[in-house]
């Protein structure tokens, strides 16, 4: 099964996938694809997904990229959304205090990606997820949202 990289998304059923994204094409997609296949997927409540798209760009990476904890932090972030979504205060906070690092040394923006706006509501659900009289599930889960560039 494979993720199409076009107009529709299919899903691969995680249950059945190790690998869970591979270009249809022999030809991988590339880095810009799946960052934006990954911010599509987290937008949609599809964390796995999304984590595991940011991962493809991540892992091709080499240590000195200058870009590299940016992506990190984006996984941090997806993993964290999905304990959220499992009911996991403890994991969540441990994947969203791990992001905050990263995401910080790219504010305002990476590359497209407004990274501000995600900061400041991270900052806001670990808030929520400290008090430990909310219920998690009133807690908001945040949203990536693009930036045009002039």
């Amino acid at each position: 099964m494979a993720v199409v990289l076009a107009e529709a998304v299919v899903l691969a059923d995680l249950a059945e996938e190790e690998e869970v994204l591979e270009a249809e094409d022999p030809v991988e997609a590339g880095d810009v694809e799946y960052f934006n296949l990954g911010i599509l997927l987290f937008n949609q409540e599809e964390y796995f997904l999304a984590h595991e798209c940011f991962e493809k760009v991540w892992v091709g990476k080499r240590d000195d990229d200058i870009f590299k904890l940016g992506y990190q932090g984006l996984i941090q972030v997806s993993v964290g959304c999905y304990h959220l979504t499992h009911k996991s205060r403890i994991n969540s906070l441990a994947q969203f205090n791990k992001a905050l690092p990263k995401l910080e040394k790219y504010l305002p923006l990476f590359f497209n990606l407004d990274i501000f706006t995600l900061y400041v509501d991270i900052t806001d659900l670990i808030g929520c997820l400290k008090s430990n009289s909310v219920d998690i599930a009133m807690c908001i889960l945040p949203k990536l949202k693009l930036k045009i560039i002039k």
